[in-house]
Protein backbone atom coordinates (compact mmCIF):
# COMPACT_ATOMS: atom_id res chain seq x y z
CA UNK A 1 0.00 0.00 0.00
CA UNK A 2 1.07 3.84 -0.40
CA UNK A 3 1.56 5.52 2.70
CA UNK A 4 -0.89 8.32 3.13
CA UNK A 5 0.26 12.31 3.97
CA UNK A 6 -1.83 11.65 7.09
CA UNK A 7 -0.25 8.72 8.10
CA UNK A 8 3.51 10.34 7.28
CA UNK A 9 2.62 13.15 9.52
CA UNK A 10 1.08 10.77 12.29
CA UNK A 11 5.00 9.29 12.51
CA UNK A 12 6.22 12.61 12.26
CA UNK A 13 4.35 13.81 15.45
CA UNK A 14 6.01 11.07 17.79
CA UNK A 15 9.47 11.30 19.39
CA UNK A 16 12.32 10.56 16.94
CA UNK A 17 13.02 7.01 18.77
CA UNK A 18 9.42 6.01 18.73
CA UNK A 19 9.48 6.98 15.01
CA UNK A 20 12.53 4.85 13.87
CA UNK A 21 10.76 2.06 16.00
CA UNK A 22 7.51 2.48 14.84
CA UNK A 23 9.10 2.38 11.04
CA UNK A 24 11.21 -1.03 12.03
CA UNK A 25 7.98 -2.56 13.26
CA UNK A 26 6.33 -1.39 10.07
CA UNK A 27 8.43 -2.72 7.98
CA UNK A 28 9.19 -5.82 9.21
CA UNK A 29 6.10 -7.73 11.26
CA UNK A 30 7.86 -10.90 11.68
CA UNK A 31 10.53 -8.91 14.09
CA UNK A 32 10.78 -8.85 17.95
CA UNK A 33 9.97 -6.01 19.45
CA UNK A 34 13.60 -6.03 20.73
CA UNK A 35 15.11 -6.03 17.41
CA UNK A 36 13.00 -3.25 16.15
CA UNK A 37 14.40 -1.51 19.43
CA UNK A 38 18.27 -2.05 18.19
CA UNK A 39 17.57 -1.45 14.11
CA UNK A 40 16.05 2.10 15.68
CA UNK A 41 19.73 2.71 17.45
CA UNK A 42 18.01 2.21 20.83
CA UNK A 43 20.31 3.30 23.63
CA UNK A 44 19.58 0.67 26.24
CA UNK A 45 22.57 -1.56 26.76
CA UNK A 46 20.66 -4.72 28.14
CA UNK A 47 18.18 -6.86 26.49
CA UNK A 48 16.23 -6.56 30.01
CA UNK A 49 16.64 -2.83 29.61
CA UNK A 50 16.02 -2.80 26.16
CA UNK A 51 12.31 -4.98 26.53
CA UNK A 52 11.27 -2.47 29.34
CA UNK A 53 12.21 0.94 27.02
CA UNK A 54 10.57 -0.77 23.67
CA UNK A 55 7.74 -2.00 25.31
CA UNK A 56 6.74 1.55 26.85
CA UNK A 57 6.86 2.95 23.30
CA UNK A 58 4.84 0.56 21.95
CA UNK A 59 2.41 0.61 24.44
CA UNK A 60 1.87 4.10 24.44
CA UNK A 61 -1.43 5.71 23.56
CA UNK A 62 0.11 7.76 20.76
CA UNK A 63 2.35 4.98 19.05
CA UNK A 64 -0.47 2.61 19.02
CA UNK A 65 -2.77 5.25 17.43
CA UNK A 66 -0.14 5.37 14.49
CA UNK A 67 0.42 2.04 14.56
CA UNK A 68 -3.31 1.34 14.00
CA UNK A 69 -3.75 3.31 11.27
CA UNK A 70 -1.16 0.59 9.48
CA UNK A 71 -2.89 -2.18 10.61
CA UNK A 72 -3.31 -3.79 7.06
CA UNK A 73 -2.03 -7.22 5.51
CA UNK A 74 -0.90 -5.32 2.52
CA UNK A 75 2.59 -4.56 1.93
CA UNK A 76 4.03 -1.54 2.06
CA UNK A 77 5.20 -0.10 -1.42
CA UNK A 78 7.68 2.05 -1.50
CA UNK A 79 7.30 3.72 1.88
CA UNK A 80 9.86 2.37 4.19
CA UNK A 81 13.25 0.51 3.33
CA UNK A 82 13.52 -2.60 4.65
CA UNK A 83 16.56 -3.61 6.19
CA UNK A 84 17.52 -5.77 3.70
CA UNK A 85 17.11 -2.92 1.20
CA UNK A 86 19.30 -0.32 3.48
CA UNK A 87 22.44 -2.93 3.68
CA UNK A 88 22.06 -3.58 -0.10
CA UNK A 89 22.72 -0.25 -0.80
CA UNK A 90 25.27 0.42 1.51
CA UNK A 91 27.05 -2.40 0.40
CA UNK A 92 27.27 -1.25 -3.61
CA UNK A 93 27.97 2.17 -2.28
CA UNK A 94 30.96 0.04 -0.31
CA UNK A 95 32.00 -1.94 -3.04
CA UNK A 96 31.76 0.80 -6.41
CA UNK A 97 34.99 2.12 -8.06
CA UNK A 98 35.75 5.16 -10.29
CA UNK A 99 36.17 2.54 -13.32
CA UNK A 100 32.06 1.25 -12.84
CA UNK A 101 31.49 5.15 -15.00
CA UNK A 102 34.84 5.82 -15.80
CA UNK A 103 37.06 4.63 -18.77
CA UNK A 104 40.45 5.70 -19.68
CA UNK A 105 42.36 5.52 -22.86
CA UNK A 106 46.08 5.75 -23.69
CA UNK A 107 47.23 7.08 -26.99
CA UNK A 108 50.63 5.73 -28.40
CA UNK A 109 52.79 8.31 -29.85
CA UNK A 110 54.32 11.64 -29.29
CA UNK A 111 53.53 15.38 -29.81
CA UNK A 112 55.96 17.61 -31.19
CA UNK A 113 56.18 20.84 -29.94
CA UNK A 114 56.69 23.57 -33.55
CA UNK A 115 58.36 26.09 -31.60
CA UNK A 116 60.42 24.29 -29.13
CA UNK A 117 60.62 20.64 -30.96
CA UNK A 118 60.03 19.29 -27.69
CA UNK A 119 58.35 15.58 -27.73
CA UNK A 120 55.89 14.87 -25.30
CA UNK A 121 53.60 11.79 -24.64
CA UNK A 122 49.73 11.60 -25.67
CA UNK A 123 47.78 12.45 -22.63
CA UNK A 124 45.33 9.38 -21.26
CA UNK A 125 41.97 10.50 -22.15
CA UNK A 126 39.16 9.60 -19.22
CA UNK A 127 35.53 9.78 -20.25
CA UNK A 128 32.10 9.16 -18.66
CA UNK A 129 30.95 5.99 -19.76
CA UNK A 130 27.85 5.85 -21.28
CA UNK A 131 23.68 5.65 -19.64
CA UNK A 132 23.58 2.37 -21.38
CA UNK A 133 27.11 0.63 -20.25
CA UNK A 134 26.65 1.42 -16.49
CA UNK A 135 24.66 -0.98 -14.29
CA UNK A 136 21.63 0.80 -12.68
CA UNK A 137 23.11 -0.44 -8.81
CA UNK A 138 26.10 2.03 -9.84
CA UNK A 139 23.97 4.53 -10.73
CA UNK A 140 22.49 4.78 -7.24
CA UNK A 141 25.90 5.36 -5.91
CA UNK A 142 26.33 8.77 -7.94
CA UNK A 143 26.45 11.77 -5.39
CA UNK A 144 26.73 14.29 -8.41
CA UNK A 145 27.93 14.86 -11.81
CA UNK A 146 29.06 18.88 -12.55
CA UNK A 147 30.25 20.44 -15.91
CA UNK A 148 33.16 22.88 -14.81
CA UNK A 149 34.35 26.24 -16.34
CA UNK A 150 36.92 24.61 -18.71
CA UNK A 151 34.37 22.11 -19.81
CA UNK A 152 35.38 19.22 -17.63
CA UNK A 153 33.23 16.74 -16.16
CA UNK A 154 33.46 16.65 -12.27
CA UNK A 155 31.76 12.71 -11.02
CA UNK A 156 31.45 12.78 -7.24
CA UNK A 157 30.76 8.91 -5.68
CA UNK A 158 29.20 8.21 -2.48
CA UNK A 159 31.28 7.80 0.70
CA UNK A 160 32.74 4.34 0.61
CA UNK A 161 34.64 4.71 3.79
CA UNK A 162 30.90 6.20 5.68
CA UNK A 163 29.27 3.58 3.97
CA UNK A 164 31.58 0.95 5.32
CA UNK A 165 31.56 2.70 8.89
CA UNK A 166 27.55 2.24 8.54
CA UNK A 167 27.69 -1.78 7.51
CA UNK A 168 30.18 -2.51 10.55
CA UNK A 169 27.75 -0.86 12.82
CA UNK A 170 24.51 -1.99 11.55
CA UNK A 171 26.06 -5.57 11.56
CA UNK A 172 27.75 -5.67 14.58
CA UNK A 173 31.26 -6.12 13.66
CA UNK A 174 32.85 -3.53 16.30
CA UNK A 175 29.80 -4.84 19.33
CA UNK A 176 32.53 -4.59 22.33
CA UNK A 177 33.53 -8.05 23.69
CA UNK A 178 32.57 -9.13 27.20
CA UNK A 179 35.58 -10.36 29.02
CA UNK A 180 34.73 -12.06 32.15
CA UNK A 181 37.10 -12.35 35.27
CA UNK A 182 36.21 -15.22 37.54
CA UNK A 183 38.36 -17.66 39.44
CA UNK A 184 37.62 -21.63 38.99
CA UNK A 185 39.23 -23.72 41.11
CA UNK A 186 38.59 -27.48 39.43
CA UNK A 187 39.56 -30.08 41.93
CA UNK A 188 37.25 -31.94 43.21
CA UNK A 189 34.65 -30.75 41.14
CA UNK A 190 32.41 -33.13 38.95
CA UNK A 191 31.06 -33.30 35.69
CA UNK A 192 27.97 -31.79 36.35
CA UNK A 193 29.06 -28.67 39.01
CA UNK A 194 31.69 -27.87 36.49
CA UNK A 195 28.69 -27.56 33.75
CA UNK A 196 26.56 -25.57 36.00
CA UNK A 197 29.08 -23.12 36.46
CA UNK A 198 30.23 -22.80 33.45
CA UNK A 199 26.67 -21.88 32.26
CA UNK A 200 26.18 -19.37 35.57
CA UNK A 201 29.29 -17.23 33.41
CA UNK A 202 26.88 -17.62 30.30
CA UNK A 203 29.38 -20.44 28.81
CA UNK A 204 28.12 -23.63 27.43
Amino acid sequence: MEVTDEQRAAVASLPSLAQRVVMERIADVEASDVECYRRAKGGAKSDSAARNSVHKILTNANTVKVLNMFNTDQPLNNAIMSREELLEDLTNVARVSVADVMSWTTCVGSLLDTQTGDESSYPSIITVKNMNEVEPWVLKCVKSVEQTKSGMIKLTLEDRTAARKLLIDMQGYNAPIKTINAEITAENVDDNEFLEGLESFGLK
